[in-house]
């Protein structure tokens, strides 16, 4: 006989924004991850920061994502890589096009000696959106630059995030930057 016991671990995070154990099961595996939460700003206004991430040994292999994620009551699609036809199912159903949006996000995360661990600096239209509904006629949006993430971090090093973001008049809500911490 088999028992699967769940260990509680004491997370000790000196840098900046809240962590929270965000661990999940997908049937029965154990997914462990944490979620840094670095604070809100506006998607309609330009936005630029530089927290303290310390030392992020939470696993014996730690790979990060940097998340910028908001909720909105529509959908998001790409009109223009989907052929006329879809476009306006799309349209007729609400749902708003990426297209037209010109918000860019860059970042980079680099060690205390200046070294760099990741990067990235794109439109914000092209990044990897994930959608998810909350209820109530929300969707809870996540985008993630998929061509830099997950990044295994090396161990014991200091790290500080650049965060910039320019802001776009056609979204008019607040975003949640992240740092997400998988288990490599």
């Amino acid at each position: 006989m088999w028992a699967v016991c769940g260990c509680v671990q004491t997370i000790r995070y000196t840098g900046d924004g809240q962590i929270t154990d965000t661990t999940s099961r997908e049937a029965v595996v154990r997914v462990p991850e944490y979620s840094i939460n670095l604070g809100t700003f506006p998607l309609n206004d330009n936005f630029q920061r530089e927290f303290n991430l310390g030392a992020l040994n939470l696993f014996s292999r730690t790979a990060i994502s940097v998340v910028v994620r908001f909720n909105d009551r529509s959908s998001w699609h790409s009109y223009g890589k989907s052929g006329a036809e879809l476009a306006q199912f799309y349209s007729d159903r609400g749902c708003r096009n990426l297209d037209i949006l010109n918000s860019r996000v860059a970042y980079q995360v680099i060690d205390e000696p200046g070294n760099q661990i990741m990067k990235s600096d794109k439109l914000l239209k092209d990044c990897l959106w994930s959608q998810s509904q909350m209820g109530g006629g929300t969707n809870r949006i996540s985008v993630v630059d998929a061509n830099c993430s997950p990044v295994e971090i090396p161990p014991a090093d200091k790290l500080k995030l650049k965060f910039s973001y320019e802001g776009d008049t056609n979204l008019s809500y607040n975003a949640e930057l992240l740092v997400i911490c998988h288990s490599k």
